[in-house]
């Protein structure tokens, strides 16, 4: 079904519009989402490395547009690395990560949930995946999401981001002072020389 190739391209949309959601949250709540989701994204890659999967895709045969995006994406989408799919495991940590947050409308909650589940039947309907690689990306964001709210490792997480903040405000402080140094000593220089040429 090619014009499942909408959601399967507009899902990018979804999460970065929820990914920067989540991110506006609490404190904590922000460092157990993105540490659940650096988990996760580690279970993908030993999945991908020692338990490689591949599939065998349909011959396309349409000229009309979807089956032009579709044929686009076979192409620069290799089938390997399917398992956990990283599609649906990323669509359900959009939903995970806005649960019980008040400040997010409920109508909103919800609507993530829709159009999570019609990623995931995006996936299947354009052969990209099979089911067990839908289960096994939900079933990964929610183990993560549950072990990053259950232990301390996101206060882990947390400390490496905020020092790193704290190098990069360091360096563009210093860039800052050395690009003000620069600038007064410019304008001394075309001052002095100013007056110079007055003389």
């Amino acid at each position: 079904m090619p014009q499942f190739i909408i959601i399967y391209f507009g899902c990018y949309i979804f999460w970065v519009v929820n990914y920067l959601l989540i991110a506006a949250q609490k404190e904590e709540h922000r460092y157990q989402f993105f540490t659940a989701d650096f988990y996760a994204r580690l279970i993908c890659f030993v999945c991908f490395v020692f338990f490689p999967t591949t599939n065998t895709r349909p011959e396309l045969t349409g000229s009309d547009i979807f089956t032009g995006a579709v044929r686009f994406l076979y192409q620069i989408d290799k089938p390997i690395n399917l398992f956990p799919s990283i599609h649906c495991m990323a669509s359900w940590f959009c939903c995970i990560g806005l649960r019980k947050c008040e400040n997010v409308p409920k109508w909103y909650q919800n609507l993530s949930e829709i159009i999570a589940v019609l990623v995931f039947i995006s996936t299947l309907a354009l052969r990209q995946h099979v089911l067990v690689d839908v289960f096994s990306g939900i079933l990964v964001a929610e183990v993560t999401w549950q072990i990053s709210r259950r232990t301390n490792g996101y206060r882990i997480y947390q400390r490496i981001i905020e020092n790193m903040s704290d190098w990069l405000q360091h360096i563009i402080n210093r860039l800052k002072h050395v690009w003000k140094d620069l600038f007064f000593r410019a304008k001394r220089k075309q001052l002095t020389g100013g007056r110079k040429n007055g003389r």
